[in-house]
């Protein structure tokens, strides 16, 4: 983990406004980067005029563990 991980962990953290142990500011910082390499990708992606968005769902459907079509997290909507 580099000291610029620390460091932006840390102002991410205060302006948030949150104060964790130590312990668990080095472990974010330590997966600072990899998190950050995956947004870097995201915006990377063209489209368009489209708007895209991440949707989690902590609910899949009354009475089962799955969705529509079988797949946890799934609301059986076409993408």
């Amino acid at each position: 983990m580099s000291d610029d991980s620390l460091r932006i962990v840390r102002a991410l953290l205060d302006g948030a406004g949150l104060a964790p142990p130590e312990d668990e500011v080095e472990r974010l910082a330590g997966l600072y980067p990899g998190l950050r390499k995956t947004i870097e990708r995201f915006h990377q992606v063209d489209v368009g005029d489209e708007v895209a968005a991440a949707v989690f769902r902590a609910d899949p459907g009354p009475g089962s563990a799955t969705g529509a079509n079988g797949h946890a997290g799934s609301t059986g909507a076409k993408p």
